[in-house]
């Protein structure tokens, strides 16, 4: 947040980050989403939420910046719970064995071309 209350500059972070990651974001994705859609970043860029990360309830929804606050809200995601959006969160793969093989999916990133996983 900024010192005056104003909120953060989304068109800055728009343009300045590869990556953002915003934690206990869930309760205002709706509002996140809608402000860097309107700093100029498109509908279609690949979004995260994960919500209990690196625990055996966690949850991970994947989706874009226009559709994760729907489909959040429609799963009836809680925090704690980080928000990542950029490219990172669009090399996201499933492996159902995470927990144990149960019926939750976790969506885990796989090595970008070129980088050693």
């Amino acid at each position: 947040h900024a010192a005056d209350e104003s909120g953060p500059d989304w068109a800055a972070l728009a343009r300045a980050a590869d990556t953002l990651v915003a934690y206990m974001a869930v309760g205002r994705l709706q509002e996140v989403c809608s402000a860097l859609l309107a700093a100029g970043l498109p509908a279609d860029h690949p979004a995260l939420l994960v919500e209990n990360g690196t625990t055996a309830s966690e949850r991970v929804l994947r989706g874009s910046l226009e559709s994760l606050p729907e489909r959040a809200r429609a799963a009836g995601a809680v925090s704690p719970a980080l928000l990542i959006v950029g490219a990172v969160a669009g090399l996201a793969t499933v492996r159902d064995s995470h927990h144990g093989g149960g019926t939750e999916h976790a969506w885990l990133p796989t090595a970008a071309p070129g980088l050693v996983p």
